[in-house]
């Protein structure tokens, strides 16, 4: 059994090819396999992604987090929308 199931999210792999409809396994907290929709996968906790997208973290190239980040740590504008890595 996997620790995650995101399950039914249109699944953006950053390569440019269309987003597919798809379930993302995450086990130990790292995508173990993409498997198609309605595959059967059990795991402890699953989430219904129907109708959002699921897509890796944005790396923002240019940012201004050298003054941010000492005050606001937790990066919530950054997270919030998808950044992942500055």
């Amino acid at each position: 059994m996997t620790d995650l199931l995101i399950r039914g999210a249109t699944v953006i792999d950053g390569t440019g090819t269309p987003g597919v409809r798809a379930s993302v396994v995450v086990d130990r907290g790292r995508i173990a396999s993409i498997e198609a929709d309605g595959a059967v996968v059990t795991a402890e906790r699953v989430l219904d992604a129907g109708g959002l997208v699921l897509a890796p973290g944005y790396i923002d190239m240019h940012s201004h987090a050298d003054f941010t980040l000492p005050s606001y740590p937790a990066a919530i504008n950054s997270v919030a929308q998808g950044v992942t890595t500055e």
